[in-house]
């Protein structure tokens, strides 16, 4: 998705509700990544401490 505001909706959505295989599909690793921070305040916080616990390097970047 080449809108950013179009991508952290879909992201919150899929982190939230989404399938493993529509997160697989849909969500860039990179783009997350650098998205991380909006994300974070857009999404409730036991799904960011979820993905978090998962993917440490989410927090460091």
């Amino acid at each position: 998705m080449g809108d950013p505001g179009e991508r952290l909706t879909l992201y919150c959505l899929l982190l939230d509700c989404g399938q493993r295989d529509d997160i697989i599909r849909y969500v860039n690793a990179a783009l997350l990544r650098q998205d991380w921070p909006p994300i974070r305040r857009l999404t409730a916080r036991r799904v960011t401490q979820l993905w978090e616990r998962q993917l440490p390097d989410l927090v460091a970047g």
